[in-house]
């Protein structure tokens, strides 16, 4: 074998080992990858289901599941036409219990909308987990008697791009 051919066989071996090499690297970025979409996930479940456990240790708080009074119900839509990025009627006509629900909703909102900016910047890459969240909040608008009033004063506290997204959810 000639100097060339020793030369030419060792740059195929350095391009093969480069190679090699950027695969074995794609390959491990990958499991971190999913390993922080876990981690991601984890951290998002922990803080709901910490939310709900503390709720349910709250006196008052289920009342945020159940129907406001209707006459109370007209009264506080009366005040949210009120509404602006500097006051807030609604929470400052609330009962001690009606603003426990209140915080508890908002609390709600904002590991939702955690949920929602890691779905939408791939964090979270899992269709399926995905769907999940995005069921908890159609529940939340659906079932949570406080979500609007929070939504209504609170708006400006989220992103444009949740409130829209919410905004679409049937």
């Amino acid at each position: 074998m000639d100097i060339e051919q020793i030369r030419l066989y060792s740059e195929i071996a350095g391009y093969a080992a480069g190679v090699a090499s950027v695969l074995f690297l794609a390959v491990q970025l990958r499991k971190e990858r999913k390993l922080e979409e876990y981690r991601t996930l984890q951290a998002l479940e922990e803080k709901y289901t910490t939310l709900l456990w503390k709720g349910s240790e709250q006196p008052g708080v289920d009342q945020a599941w159940k129907a406001i009074p209707e006459k109370r119900k007209i009264h506080l839509d009366t005040l949210a036409q009120e509404c602006s990025r500097d006051s807030w009627p609604i929470w400052n006509d609330m009962s001690n219990d009606e603003k426990n629900c209140y915080r508890f909703t908002r609390a709600g909102f904002e590991i939702l909308e955690q949920a929602y900016i890691a779905n939408r910047k791939g964090w979270v890459d899992d269709e399926e987990i995905q769907q999940k969240w995005k069921n908890w909040i159609i529940s939340w608008k659906k079932t949570n008697y406080f979500a609007s009033y929070v939504l209504i004063e609170m708006e400006h506290w989220f992103t444009t791009s949740f409130i829209k997204y919410y905004n679409t959810l049937k």
